[in-house]
């Protein structure tokens, strides 16, 4: 999409996309929710497929990774190696089964926990991280009970980490993921600044506040900051933006959701001040008004024409 709002390129794949990532070369890479990466050059011909090697939907084209799934994030490093956020499941004894009542009775139960992975382009693992290795497997958040992975064909897979991205920071080749799923609030992008001495974590700029016309989306989005104007660039995720704060999620993502003339997401950049001007909107929505269809946005990302980066 251009800044005018005109599609100038698109890609229909064979499986919902979850993640698109350009590459230094000018392809793309893409993850999706049958557990595959995939990378395709502007024309879409398809220069390479990886699967995940012990995912429900068996063997696929490409070469098998081993992980569980494939989900949420891939990105591509400096070094050409590719970097997955996939899973594992583990077993682990007199473990929740609320996560509002802690008295209710501990049971036997299958745990699913994030695994990152990086691997050369020829299906290498050269280095992974497993969060139940380094969190603590009974230190739980909300929505750990939703059927999330049981839809995916885990059965009885409790959705303990949840993972819905990371950053790889090349300057000291550092990693940044946000496991374990917080409460729900109002949606916003934040800059924050990290003192790793200290451990503490100080806001400096919000992009939404509590505007009139603030958004609220329940899953998935992303922020960037725009290299040239240092303006935010704000993805607002899973269909359901809504500005009605008084609509309950049942009522955005059912019936009353569907006849909402503004059911969609959006894109909103903003400057980064104080307080921040919004500077360009986009509204994203089904024209037909279909029953059911829903727009989302995974993630996004500026480039400066299609190609390669460099």
């Amino acid at each position: 999409m251009d800044d005018a709002g005109e599609i100038v390129w698109s890609y229909y794949s064979d499986a919902r996309i979850s993640d698109v990532e350009p590459t230094r070369r000018g392809t793309f890479l893409f993850v999706t929710t049958d557990n595959r990466v995939t990378e395709i050059d502007v024309l879409g011909n398809k220069l390479g497929e990886w699967f995940a090697a012990n995912r429900p939907e068996g063997p696929g084209e490409g070469i098998g990774i081993p992980t569980l799934t494939m989900h949420h994030e891939v990105d591509e490093l400096s070094n050409g190696n590719i970097l997955v956020m996939g899973t594992e499941l583990r077993e682990y004894e007199d473990w929740w089964t609320s996560e509002q009542d802690p008295a209710a009775p501990r049971n036997d139960e299958k745990v699913m926990g994030d695994h990152i992975i990086e691997f050369t382009r020829e299906g290498q693992v050269v280095w992974e991280w497993k969060a139940l290795d380094h969190l603590d497997p009974y230190r739980i958040g909300y929505e750990t009970f939703t059927p999330y992975w049981i839809r995916r064909g885990f059965e009885s897979a409790r959705d303990w980490s949840h993972g819905n991205g990371f950053f790889h920071d090349e300057r000291d080749d550092s990693l940044l993921t946000k496991p374990l799923p917080p409460a729900l609030t109002w949606t916003r992008a934040v800059e924050y600044r990290i003192d790793e001495e200290k451990r503490t974590v100080k806001q400096l700029w919000q992009s939404e506040g509590y505007r009139e016309d603030a958004l609220m989306t329940f899953a998935m989005g992303e922020a960037d900051v725009m290299p040239n104007s240092g303006n935010v660039l704000v993805f607002y995720g899973t269909a359901g933006v809504v500005t009605d704060r008084s609509l309950k999620w049942s009522d955005v993502l059912g019936a009353r959701g569907n006849r909402d003339p503004n059911r969609g997401t959006r894109i909103r950049e903003f400057t980064r001040t104080y307080p921040p001007q919004l500077v360009w909107d986009v509204d994203l929505f089904d024209t037909t008004r279909r029953s059911g269809v829903r727009w989302s946005i995974y993630g996004g990302a500026r480039i400066p024409r299609l190609g390669r980066m460099e």
